[in-house]
């Protein structure tokens, strides 16, 4: 696998991230979007939770593979827009894992 691009709406993070990894040749966008129309394969959602969903939705109507960090969603209301493009996409792959964490009230 190689990193090819990175998304953050803040511009100095992005410089930041190319460092880190080590990329010379990387694309930095700073709107989803736009991230969405390239050619990547994957999609990896690492930002704050309650952003989750929206962000796996939209990478999963472009066709990508979704790796999402922690939940997937966070409501309820997410969960069951999310989990019609979860299961069209285990059809066409066969391959599908989801992490749930168990909660508890006490």
């Amino acid at each position: 696998m190689e990193l090819v691009a990175i998304c953050d709406t803040d511009r100095e993070a992005l410089e930041k991230g190319k460092q880190a990894f080590g990329l010379k040749s990387f694309q930095g966008f700073q709107d989803f979007c736009d991230f969405l129309k390239t050619d990547l394969e994957i999609v990896i959602v690492g930002t704050s939770i309650p952003f989750h969903a929206e962000q796996s939705i939209k990478a999963l109507e472009s066709g990508k593979h979704v790796l999402s960090e922690v939940n997937a969603a966070d409501t309820m209301n997410d969960t069951k827009k999310l989990l019609p493009l979860i299961f069209k996409e285990f059809v066409k792959t066969k391959d599908f894992t989801l992490k749930t964490e168990k909660r508890s009230c006490l």
